[in-house]
């Protein structure tokens, strides 16, 4: 999934790393690099940026054989990322943090716990009027309602996640919603549309020159066409995906 950290300047650097191996599969090696991170913070803003890294990882391994044990702390790391900002008094990180609750909940398939963070993640950012924020959290809540089944509503977070980026001119942003709207398409069984968005997605990724990003779009691309067994252009697409991540 491409990712949007609505405190990324918070561990600009931690952010990127983890992103990274994340999109190349290493997820234990991100999970290395985020607790490092945690165990040297020297400061409660830092602590909570790390917290949210580790967070991330482990919603991110939720589809692995036998994680359970993984995903059964991500809820407790995300409460603890949000201890953190609280003690720094830094209410982005707190709503960051809410909103890492939130896709936790959402990895142990908890749909009403996830609702309820998200919410509370929701109310935060919009009392501190950052767009970019609200907007994030629109694409988890449409990521909770296409989980439990309720696709024309997350098709319709989803559009106003997108406007709301397109608005303040956040790419990354834009990018990462256009994947959920892509996977939203998927799974109303509309293939054409996810395979147009997925293209815009990558085009995106390609205006801010994140070769990362243009990998994951490609992939998701090769997915779709997966779905429709055109296996040709899958391997073709599936290879692009490698070079670009290759560069990242």
């Amino acid at each position: 999934m491409a990712a949007f950290d609505e405190a990324a300047d918070h561990a600009p650097q931690l952010s990127l790393s983890v992103g990274v191996l994340l999109a190349k599969d290493l997820h234990d090696e991100a999970l290395r690099v985020a607790e490092e991170a945690q165990q040297s913070a020297t400061d409660a803003r830092a602590e909570a940026a790390a917290w949210r890294a580790i967070c991330k990882v482990r919603c991110f391994m939720a589809e692995q054989p036998q994680s359970e044990h993984i995903i059964a702390e991500a809820a407790k790391i995300a409460k603890a990322a949000v201890a953190a900002s609280e003690r720094a008094n830094d209410s982005l990180g707190k709503a960051a943090g809410l909103n890492a609750l939130a896709q936790a909940y959402l990895a142990a398939t908890d749909e009403q716990q996830a609702l309820r963070a998200a919410g509370e993640a929701l109310a935060a950012f919009r009392a501190q009027a950052n767009q970019a924020g609200e907007a994030s959290v629109l694409c988890t809540l449409a990521r909770i309602y296409s989980f439990a089944g309720k696709n024309q509503k997350a098709f319709e977070l989803v559009t106003d996640a997108l406007s709301i980026f397109r608005t303040i001119n956040e790419k990354r942003g834009m990018a990462m919603a256009l994947h959920i709207l892509a996977e939203t398409h998927f799974s109303m069984k509309k293939i054409s549309d996810a395979l147009q968005v997925a293209e815009r997605m990558c085009d995106h990724f390609q205006e801010i020159d994140d070769p990362l990003g243009q990998g994951i779009a490609k992939l998701l691309s090769a997915k779709l066409h997966q779905a429709i067994k055109d296996n040709n252009v899958v391997v073709s697409i599936a290879l692009e995906a490698s070079q670009f991540f290759k560069k990242a």
